[in-house]
């Protein structure tokens, strides 16, 4: 069967634009990579979080904010929603605890984890962020090794299927001694 150059090129592009309309329209099971956002007003604090992070997982991308009114502001405007969220609490402008309160009223974030990663070590501190839906409770480490070590279950978890709700933990630099 012999076809014109007109019936040709309209039968190549129609199953062209077949071809695009199904790419587009249909969800193809691809594995995302996974998505952290830091929130902490100290700038090495979040380098470092996040070159752990890195050193763990590669494949884990990194958003960052300076406080909770920037992060509200980014999460508003991310087309999903994070993995995870690091969170201090000691921030200008909207403080950790301001922010968690925020994330958790919203439906569209209230499932994401959120680790507290903080200088406090007050059990006041600890026990509200739990009551608050904080998953976990991290005082910052003395050390990039202990910082590594206090986030590598929580980072290799987000590849793991989501079977149930994790158990709140609280890691102190008491502990790595």
């Amino acid at each position: 069967m012999q076809f014109s150059d007109g019936i040709f090129i309209f039968l190549l592009y129609t199953c062209f634009t077949s071809c695009l309309y199904s790419i587009r329209h249909q969800k193809l099971n691809v594995m995302k990579a996974p998505v952290i956002l830091i929130v902490d007003d100290d700038h090495e604090d979040r380098e470092l979080l996040e070159e752990a992070i890195h050193e763990i997982d590669s494949s884990i991308k990194c958003r960052t904010a300076t406080d909770g009114r920037e992060a509200l502001a980014l999460l508003q405007n991310m087309d999903d929603a994070p993995d995870m969220i690091f969170l201090d609490l000691n921030m200008p402008k909207i403080n950790g605890k301001q922010c968690l309160n925020e994330i958790k009223k919203t439906e569209r974030f209230n499932t994401v984890p959120v680790i507290i990663y903080t200088t406090s070590k007050l059990s006041e501190d600890i026990a509200e962020t739990r009551n608050m839906g904080a998953s976990c409770f991290i005082t910052k480490p003395n050390t990039y090794r202990e910082l590594r070590t206090s986030i590598v279950s929580l980072i290799s978890n987000l590849k793991s299927p989501k079977n149930r709700e994790p158990e709140f933990a609280v890691l102190t630099s008491t502990l790595f001694h």
